[in-house]
């Protein structure tokens, strides 16, 4: 059934990214029919080679999307000229990019996906007046903004949609998220830059945009700066053998949230989960065996849990899982769900199948609890019912009374 079911979004995908790119050339080679604006030849091999020289730079924003820095550069020809010689000067960076990816595939959805978004936004300017128009920055700073903006939406529009067929999440989810992070991290750098380039070039031609075009290396770097800090960041709260949060994320997620809760009466509850007899496995398979099943294990139990929901490797062979917004009765049925699935799916090795259960422990702080408890009473409770479960026999679920 699963395999059925990716192969049938293979196949919207596909037929997705085809659309996207069919349409989007033959409106390029509709729009290229009618005459370009007054641009020289000698000003589109400039063009060309500075966007050519730019997309080498390549930067990912918070949103995973990787950019490159010939993006405010595109901005501004497209300000100046239109998206018909936009498009024309990006072309080469677009196929130098999708060949060092090792992607040609994705060329002509790129082509079509930029395309389409260009013309669009182009095609509310002209409800302004005409496009391209010599810009004055009193009159037309917020209009550039405006287009720059259209531009940015229709194209995270195209994209997200392609990320849900690959099955990345909901649209809407997605798309406002790209769009708020690319209004905080784009916006105020890449369009400011795009606006400048515009302005210049329309008074100093060829010169002015070489010139302006040099502080995106200073950009560059200092993009580059801020993503190694925030991955370092991440790496230091990410078990690095299942990927999971580990016990320090814990801590600071309960020291931040945990006030809150208790203030506004809220409701939380933590399972505590101990893999059964994992000794026994790295005694006779080895650790590197232990090593699979914990990985199996998280997978497992990140399968059974809301995206909402934090699940952290805790030490060992121990996971917590927090339940925001989640009374007792609700976390005891999830935790009977994360228990089931880990029982009912062997975990397939080199030594050959592994069957494995679990005990469970939960406890919960509700709203209407008169004597608000603590991140350690939370888990020691969660831990004493964990053992219980272990004394009762294992493979159960028990709650803290």
């Amino acid at each position: 059934m699963k395999k059925e079911n990716s192969k049938g979004t293979n196949f919207w995908l596909k037929l997705y990214i085809a659309l996207v790119a069919v349409a989007g050339i033959a409106a390029l080679i509709i729009i290229l029919m009618y005459p370009l604006p007054t641009i020289s030849i000698w000003e589109i091999i400039f063009l060309m080679g500075l966007n050519l020289t730019f997309s080498f730079f390549q930067v990912t924003l918070p949103s995973g999307m990787s950019i490159s820095l010939s993006f405010p550069i595109t901005m501004g020809i497209f300000l100046l000229f239109g998206p018909a010689p936009a498009i024309i000067t990006l072309i080469p960076g677009l196929v130098i990019h999708s060949l060092r990816r090792a992607t040609p595939w994705r060329l002509p959805f790129n082509i079509g996906q930029v395309s389409l978004s260009l013309i669009l936004a182009s095609s509310v300017f002209r409800i302004y007046g005409d496009f391209p128009a010599t810009f004055s920055l009193q009159d037309h700073l917020f209009l550039m903004l405006g287009v720059l903006f259209l531009f940015d939406t229709f194209s995270n529009a195209l994209v997200c949609g392609a990320l849900v067929l690959q099955g990345r999440g909901n649209f809407f989810k997605l798309f406002f998220s790209s769009l708020i992070s690319d209004v905080i991290k784009i916006i105020p750098i890449y369009y400011t830059i795009g606006i400048i380039f515009t302005l210049v070039y329309q008074q100093e031609g060829i010169l002015g945009g070489f010139l302006v075009s040099l502080p995106l290396i200073s950009v560059y770097f200092i993009l580059r700066d801020q993503q190694l800090i925030k991955e370092s960041q991440e790496k230091a709260l990410v078990d690095s053998l299942t990927n999971l949060y580990n016990r320090r994320y814990i801590e600071n997620w309960f020291s931040k949230n945990l006030p809150q809760i208790n203030q506004r009466c809220g409701e939380l509850s933590v399972l505590l989960l101990d893999i059964d007899n994992f000794k026994q496995v790295n005694d006779n398979y080895g650790h590197q065996v232990g090593d699979f099943v914990l990985r199996f294990v998280s997978r497992r139990i990140e399968n059974s849990v809301r995206d909402s929901d934090i699940v952290a490797r805790y030490g060992g062979e121990e996971f917590i899982i927090l339940l925001p917004d989640t009374p007792p009765e609700i976390a005891s049925q999830v935790g009977e769900r994360i228990r089931e699935n880990i029982a009912g799916h062997p975990c397939e090795t080199s030594w050959g199948k592994i069957y494995l259960t679990v005990s469970i422990g939960m406890a919960s702080l509700r709203g209407q609890d008169e004597d608000k408890k603590n991140k350690e009473e939370l888990i020691r409770q969660a831990d004493n019912a964990a053992y219980l479960a272990k004394f009762q026999g294992k493979n159960q679920v028990c709650s803290y009374q």
